[in-house]
């Protein structure tokens, strides 16, 4: 099962100086998760599945109280946060798009998170 988040735009503190990490900057984060939620399609019951506000709240908290020089860093503590809400999670593809390149839509950045920590 897969549940997507889509165009998730938040304020983040990024970038590789000082003078870039000032200001929160425009960011969106997409995000799929694999699911392991079975029952929930008999039941109906949200305790069988993963609550996909849980995840908009983890990406809150974490926008507002970090700061990352890197794309790649940032994606991985996103994805591991969201693994650590529900072992139903069997991984989780965090795509972070920054609007830094005025001729462009973003420069983009992909990552998947698996529960022991890996990624590709």
């Amino acid at each position: 099962m897969k549940l997507e988040i889509k165009n998730l735009r938040k304020r983040v503190k990024i970038g590789c100086t000082t003078e870039e990490r000032a200001f929160p900057q425009a960011v969106s984060f997409d995000i799929a998760l694999i699911l392991d939620a079975r029952r929930s399609v008999e039941t109906d019951d949200i305790s069988d599945t993963l609550d996909y506000m849980k995840v908009v709240e983890k990406i809150d908290i974490l926008c507002e109280s970090g700061e990352w020089k890197l794309f790649e860093k940032l994606c991985y503590d996103v994805g591991t946060e969201i693994l650590a809400i529900s072992e139903k999670a069997t991984e989780v593809t965090v795509r972070f798009t920054k609007f830094i390149v005025s001729e462009s839509n973003g420069v983009t950045f992909e990552l998947t998170v698996f529960p022991d920590g890996t990624y590709q």
